[in-house]
């Protein structure tokens, strides 16, 4: 679930006093109030078995026989649910999870601790996951419709470039697990 909050700063000197080291005395004005975008850690994702809906560690997931599993049950992956949107804001915000598909490569010095990209995919299109590699739940936050094809969503998270005065992003990548193996 992603919460609003609205945030002020302000700064305080305490400790003046000896006697009372926790007594503020010179405080600065606050700033005005900003809005803060709060989303579930990344080693913790929500899944359906059935009709229930529960938050898992990533960790305790594997994509075996076409699917995710969470021990020997099929489950689906869910987006984060969005709770409260923006106060000023009638854009229609939405999450989607992707698979980032990757294999496991060596680094200049000999340790497999690095990936290789293989392909990004909507997560309903996973069906397999080739021998040696993983997959990490991308999640992505669309500010409108979600796009349709991996090079609509290219456009979306890094804007069009076709002219000389680029475009916003209309997408960013919230949330990345870590890899999940295959059998």
């Amino acid at each position: 679930m992603t919460q609003w909050p609205s945030l002020e700063f302000w700064r305080g000197i305490a400790g003046l006093d000896p006697a009372n080291l926790q007594n503020v005395v010179l405080e600065s004005e606050r700033t005005d109030p900003i809005w803060a975008q709060i989303l579930p850690p990344a080693s913790q994702w929500r899944i359906r078995i059935d009709k229930e809906i529960m938050i898992v560690a990533t960790t305790s997931l594997s994509f075996i026989g076409g699917s995710f599993q969470f021990g020997a049950q099929p489950v689906d992956v869910l987006p984060t649910q969005v709770q409260v949107k923006q106060p000023q804001d009638s854009s229609k915000c939405q999450f989607q999870v992707y698979a980032l598909v990757t294999r496991a490569v060596k680094d200049a010095f000999g340790r497999q601790n690095q990936e290789a990209f293989q392909s990004l995919v909507q997560l309903k299109d996973l069906t397999t996951l080739p021998a040696g590699t993983s997959v990490r739940l991308l999640e992505i936050q669309f500010r409108g419709t979600i796009p349709d094809t991996i090079d609509a969503l290219i456009v979306q998270l890094f804007g069009a470039r076709d002219n000389a005065m680029p475009q916003d992003a209309t997408a960013r990548i919230v949330r990345v697990s870590f890899p999940i193996a295959g059998q």
